[in-house]
Order: structure tokens, then C-alpha cells, then sequence
């Protein structure tokens, strides 16, 4: 079997969808995306398998199969993750077969009380090791210490001996990309240079420079997150 990661979270507006699509994919070669939620704006359509958390057992069996010959993403939304998670505590050691658990988490108080509920439930209720379980520190806030956001959370985390793979800086560059229909690594692979020297072209043409300024900046930004967000992706460790 390939690696199975399930990203999940009690709390939703974390990042799941975000950091799959540009901490994950880029570093998969020929991974498939299961989306357990009734209704998931972040992926276009045929980006994901889309299943509800009442087809469970459809779920698995299409992830285990995938898994054959594929890595597998498996993003649980935060409308579906509690029936999720009741369901696939029917099966015996199911566990047993995801890779890795990546729980990512934002510095808001309720966020980070549902995360500590979150990694509670993975090793006590479904069994995870908690060797299988990373947390991800995301929209960390420029200005101010990561403990002074996330000091307790990390701190009850490491009691259960789960830590986290990195953090992921607040950044309007993941909108951009967004917006722009790319991911962070296709962004950081335009050159800054290009673009500016497109933006002069278009300006001396009597065009509007701005938009070429701003995307300038945005594909300079994504190649420090593409750094940072690699880095992150090393300290998972999901291929051993």
C-alpha cells in the first residue's frame, strides 16, 4: 500500500483544504484526494473524490483501493468529521492503515480548545499512535512569539507526545494563488523578474502596471512559504 494522510480537525477555517492542496500535493507524485464533507468550496471539480460522512464504508473502501496504486489524501471537513470519526471507530485497528494523521490548527482560543479534543480523540478513541499524529501550526501571526499563540496547545499536545511540523506563517499570498487558480508552488515558480519587466512592458503600452506589480510581489512571497512549506513537509516524514 502507498501512504494514506488524513488531514483533520473538529474545528473548521483551519487550513485543511489549503495546506493539502500546497504543503501535500506538491511534494506527491500521483496522489488522489478523497474530500469527506457535503459541500466543498476549495476543490474544483475533478480536483477530489466528494463523499458525505454517511458513506463511510464507500470512503474507505475507495481509499484502501486507491491506495494500491496511489498515495491518498483523505480531507475530512469540519461538518463531517465527528460522524467520521464515530463511524470509523466501528472498524477494528483502522488505524492500522493511515500513514499519518495531519492536524492542522489556527491561533484562535476556540480552534486550539477544539484541536487539544481532536488529538484526544485520535489516541484514545481511535487508537492512533501518537507517533502517526502532526500538528500544524497555521496562520501564525508575523508579530508576535509562536508560544505566546500556541504555548499551551503545544504544551498539551507534547503530554500526549504529539508535536508540531512546522509552522505556516499568515500570508494574503494563499488567497492570491487562490484567486489566480494556482497553487503556492506553481506561483513561486514564476520569476519576479519576468513579471516586472511584463508590468514595464504593459505600462510603456499605456496598461495598468498594478496587477503585474502585485503578482511580482505574490510570486515573491510564495518562494519563501515554498520553503518553509517543503521544510514542513520533510518533518512529516510520511514516506519514512
Amino acid at each position: 500500500m502507498n501512504p494514506i494522510i488524513m488531514v483533520a480537525n473538529f474545528s473548521g477555517n483551519v487550513g485543511k483544504t489549503t495546506l493539502t492542496k500546497n504543503l501535500l500535493l506538491p511534494n506527491m507524485l500521483d496522489v488522489r484526494i478523497f474530500a469527506v464533507e457535503d459541500v466543498n468550496a476549495g476543490y474544483n471539480q475533478g480536483e477530489a473524490v466528494q463523499l458525505s460522512a454517511e458513506q463511510t464504508q464507500a470512503i474507505l473502501e475507495q481509499v484502501v483501493e486507491a491506495s494500491f496504486t496511489s498515495a491518498v489524501i483523505v480531507d475530512v471537513g469540519a461538518s463531517n468529521v465527528s460522524n467520521f470519526f464515530a463511524a470509523l471507530s466501528s472498524y477494528e485497528n483502522m488505524q492500522e492503515f493511515i500513514t499519518k494523521v495531519v492536524v492542522p490548527t489556527e491561533p484562535s482560543e476556540k480552534v486550539q480548545t477544539d484541536t487539544i479534543s481532536t488529538l484526544h480523540y485520535l489516541t484514545e478513541q481511535l487508537g492512533f499512535d501518537a507517533s502517526k499524529i502532526s500538528l500544524i501550526l497555521n496562520k501564525v501571526p508575523t508579530k508576535l512569539p509562536v508560544d505566546a499563540v500556541f504555548g499551551e496547545l503545544v504544551t498539551k499536545a507534547a503530554e500526549l507526545g504529539i508535536f508540531a511540523a512546522g509552522e505556516v506563517p499568515e500570508s494574503d499570498t494563499f488567497q492570491i494563488a487562490a484567486n489566480m487558480g494556482k497553487t503556492i508552488d506553481e506561483l513561486a515558480a514564476m520569476d519576479p523578474k519576468q513579471i516586472l519587466a511584463d508590468s514595464k512592458a504593459r505600462q510603456a503600452a499605456g496598461g495598468d502596471p498594478k496587477e503585474g506589480v502585485r503578482l511580482m510581489l505574490a510570486a515573491a512571497s510564495a518562494k519563501k512559504l515554498k520553503v518553509r512549506l517543503d521544510d514542513i513537509f520533510g518533518k512529516l516524514d510520511i514516506f519514512g
